[in-house]
């Protein structure tokens, strides 16, 4: 940046750098910077929004995401990160559309499958959550402990509704109960 203050890419990854470390005013400085020089890239608002995540201040990550998302329609880990914060709103159903449009941008992203699973959870669709997690447990690598508990608890809510069932149907059908 000192030898070509105009290198927009380099001020988006200080951006990330800089939110990383805690250093929100640096951060903030340079993605001022290259927004003042007309960019509007989508990994700058991306950038932006873990920033803003990062400080909590959730209305601002969502509206960079959302930038992020309008400038590239497929950008995967914007649209995940909206779904999360999405979900923080505890609009699932919303969140959940988020998740899917992450996964079908990037197939091989499993976090954004495993966050589906975890919103098909929370709206009580265990089958279903289940059905979008079996598939992210392989590889097993760092990351296969988290998806097989979340498989697990879909198995389990998945497991517990349907013997509600079973015994929903044995009381309403059988007068000896």
């Amino acid at each position: 940046l000192a030898r070509d203050p105009s290198l927009v890419v380099a001020r988006e990854r200080l951006v990330a750098l800089y939110g990383q470390l805690g250093a929100w005013e640096r951060a903030e400085a340079h993605y001022r910077g290259a927004r003042e020089g007309g960019a509007d890239l989508p990994e700058l608002e991306y950038a932006y929004g873990v920033l803003q995540g990062l400080q909590g201040r959730w209305e601002e990550a969502a509206l960079a995401y959302r930038r992020a998302i309008a400038a590239n329609p497929w950008h995967a880990r914007a649209h995940n990160n909206l779904g999360q914060v999405l979900e923080r709103h505890r609009d699932f159903e919303a969140a959940l559309a988020e998740y899917r449009l992450a996964a079908s941008s990037e197939p091989t992203f499993r976090l954004a499958r495993f966050n589906a699973g975890r919103a098909l959870i929370a709206l009580g669709r265990a089958d279903a959550a289940a059905a979008e997690l079996l598939p992210i447990v392989e590889p097993r690598d760092a990351d296969a402990p988290r998806y097989l508990f979340g498989l697990a608890v879909a198995e389990i809510r998945s497991g517990e509704k349907r013997q509600r069932a079973i015994d929903g149907a044995r009381i309403s059908g059988n007068s000896t109960c």
